[in-house]
């Protein structure tokens, strides 16, 4: 490997750590938020889980897995509020 190519490899591989460490962040931040009032999520394998969301009153149950973009599985009906 000449010196051209390592030379474009060194700035390459310090993007692409950056991509991974700010990947990482934004993982456990979104962890952190949780999901909304009255949100869960359920782990079904290391790659698949099922997540309820509540967004401005209205619940979703989204499914995530490694074959593609989040998935809605189905609208729920609000929480009963207790009182």
């Amino acid at each position: 490997m000449g010196s051209a190519a390592l030379g474009s490899l060194v700035p390459v591989t310090l993007v692409l750590g950056a991509l991974l460490v700010a990947a990482l962040w934004m993982r456990r931040r979104l962890e952190q938020a949780g999901l909304g009032p009255g949100g869960h999520s359920v782990r079904l394998t290391t790659e698949h889980a099922v997540h309820v969301v509540t967004v401005e009153g209205r619940r979703w149950m989204i499914g995530t897995g490694p074959a593609g973009s989040p998935t809605l599985l189905a609208e729920l009906p609000p929480e009963a509020v207790d009182g």
